[in-house]
């Protein structure tokens, strides 16, 4: 994840883990990079790593992806906070699909609030697929794809990269019990460009 924002690594943290009790706890071990400008002053658990750096959203998620060590990968941004039992369910799906030929996407909200249908293949083709905001996919399937298309700054790169996998003829799942919370903000644009000096094109 890109990691710009302070403060916000232990609530992403714990919402993944499901530190908010025994019934939240997640069953699938995982690990978090972060990369970015704005590391964490709190000592963070041994499964999370952070890589300082100053460059774009995408870059992030790239760098991130080199570094990763586990089979599957998830992009998600620091402002994020998990469904109960995330991993777990998204696991449980990973392992009784053909993830060779589907992606495992979620529901998405922000501020808590669905929007189920806020990125679609077209506006304009009746019942066109949903491009969830976040997906789980194999490590090949992004080599496959060549990662992010750097020349995006932040948002919709990773519908871009949904809609090349739809192009090879994948399929794209969405788990109906999974959704990733953006909690937004009217600072996150300013205090990025802020810090950055870069402006979305």
């Amino acid at each position: 994840a890109p990691a710009i924002r302070e403060n916000l690594y232990k609530r992403f943290y714990d919402s993944l883990a499901g530190s908010r009790g025994v019934r939240d706890r997640s069953q699938t071990s995982f690990e978090i990079i972060f990369v970015g400008f704005s590391p964490p002053k709190e000592q963070m658990p041994s499964n999370f790593r952070y890589i300082y750096t100053k460059v774009n959203a995408v870059q992030c998620w790239e760098i991130a992806a080199r570094e990763a060590q586990g089979e599957y990968l998830i992009l998600a941004v620091d402002d994020c906070l998990f469904s109960r039992r995330f991993l777990d369910r998204i696991y449980y799906y990973l392992n009784r699909l053909y993830m060779e030929n589907t992606l495992i996407g979620t529901r998405y909200q922000t501020n808590g609030v669905f929007y189920d249908k806020i990125l679609t293949y077209s506006g304009r083709i009746q019942n066109a697929p949903v491009l969830p905001s976040t997906c789980a996919f194999k490590r090949e399937v992004w080599t496959e794809l060549g990662g992010l298309d750097r020349r995006f700054p932040g948002a919709f790169c990773n519908a871009d990269m949904i809609l090349r996998f739809y192009e090879r003829g994948y399929n794209l799942f969405i788990a109906p019990d999974c959704w990733l919370n953006e909690i937004r903000n009217n600072e996150v644009q300013s205090s990025w460009w802020k810090k950055t000096g870069k402006r979305g094109q």
